[in-house]
């Protein structure tokens, strides 16, 4: 018997031109899972061409809250720390440049926006950025933020505790593709 975790979600696949909400394990900060938004292009699965759009400490030379925006080419399956990818919402192949460049644009707004926030980190960089590429229609949200954000953070704990268990083993974890299912549906 699932619990009401599992029952909210689904595994699924990587598909083109979809964005995806990302957790990986970096152990180092208060909360040990760094997110970011990862938006997969073209449409060779094997191999898909996938961006990483996330906010990051700019260094200790900085500040400890000195925060910038970084988009990069991105390799998942070089990525032996990913946890989990949640799918946010896919939009159609001939809106891809316009969707990117509205990543962009957001992404260095929001940081610019929470320039002088002490709590600001990449979970509030993620949040705004899934609300400004709401409000301008890019993607349609999965349902209630803190809900979603929930249950986001309650798998990825339980799927990091997997990863780690498979490690003792000697064994791969593979990253799980996730999809919410927002309550009642």
């Amino acid at each position: 018997m699932g619990s009401v975790l599992d029952e909210r979600l689904e595994e699924t696949i990587l598909k083109p031109y979809t964005l995806y909400l990302v957790a990986w394990y970096d152990g180092l900060a208060q909360w040990p899972f760094h997110w970011g938004l990862v938006v997969i292009m073209g449409d060779d699965s094997e191999n898909p061409e996938v961006t990483l759009s996330h906010s990051v400490p700019k260094g200790t030379d900085s500040g400890p809250q000195a925060w910038k925006f970084e988009q990069k080419p991105y390799r998942l399956p070089e990525s032996a720390t990913i946890v989990q990818l949640f799918e946010i919402s896919a939009w159609q192949k001939l809106s891809a440049p316009y969707f990117m460049s509205a990543i962009v644009t957001h992404g260095m707004d929001v940081v610019e926006a929470h320039i002088d926030n002490k709590g600001y980190d990449c979970t509030t960089w993620t949040r705004d950025m899934l609300i400004r590429l709401a409000d301008d229609k890019h993607i349609d949200l999965p349902g209630d933020l803190d809900d979603f954000f929930q249950v986001f953070i309650a798998k990825a704990i339980e799927l990091q505790k997997l990863r780690e268990d498979l490690a003792k083993q000697q064994k791969e974890y593979r990253p799980k593709v996730l999809k919410y299912n927002k309550a009642g549906n």
